[in-house]
């Protein structure tokens, strides 16, 4: 085959060179004379014999691409938290790294983006501290945090009703009990 191929340049190039054109013909190599010769002309391209596969239907691009919508890349959504609620591009890095926390993140400031700072700086520093001091996943079951608990604790924070210690320690009494800040707060006399 490779033989033939090389002969077949050749051969098409000298042929050019002499201002003459390759016709349209089906050729074989005969590798005695190591030569192609031609085996028969085609005039058109019916001769070629090209079918269409009938198990293959046709593919309508426009009208399948208007119905797919991609997901955010990791990228993108990093690009918009920054420009959306301003936050910090270490912390938007963070957040993108694990959906569900970027999701609750942005549950969270979709009401008030004034909680963006505060919220993205404890998730991003406090609760993965005390998660991983757990050696806890956000979804792990034993995991009681949630949106209505990271949200009551932020808006305390943010409100000043409690100091940055009594977060702290707050913080850690609900992932593992899951009971509301503003409960503890309460019943504790905290404020």
């Amino acid at each position: 085959m490779v033989k033939a191929l090389k002969y077949e340049i050749l051969r098409q190039k000298n042929l050019k060179s002499v201002g003459g054109e390759a016709k349209m013909e089906t050729r074989g190599y005969d590798e005695n004379q190591m030569v192609t010769v031609p085996m028969r002309t085609k005039e058109t391209a019916d001769d070629y014999r090209y079918l269409p596969d009938p198990d293959i239907p046709p593919i309508y691009l426009k009208e399948i691409s208007e119905k797919i919508v991609l997901p955010e890349t990791p990228r993108s959504r990093t690009k918009r938290l920054i420009s959306e609620y301003g936050i910090r591009d270490d912390y938007a890095d963070i957040l993108v790294r694990n959906k569900e926390i970027a999701d609750i993140f942005e549950e969270i400031v979709s009401h008030d983006k004034f909680m963006a700072e505060i919220s993205s700086s404890w998730i991003c520093g406090e609760v993965l501290r005390q998660l991983n001091y757990r050696d806890m996943e956000w979804n792990d079951e034993k995991n009681k945090l949630n949106k209505k608990i990271l949200s009551d604790l932020f808006v305390l924070l943010a409100n000043n009703s409690i100091t940055e210690n009594t977060g702290k320690k707050i913080l850690e009494r609900v992932i593992d009990s899951g009971e509301l800040p503003c409960d503890i707060v309460e019943k504790e006399n905290l404020r």
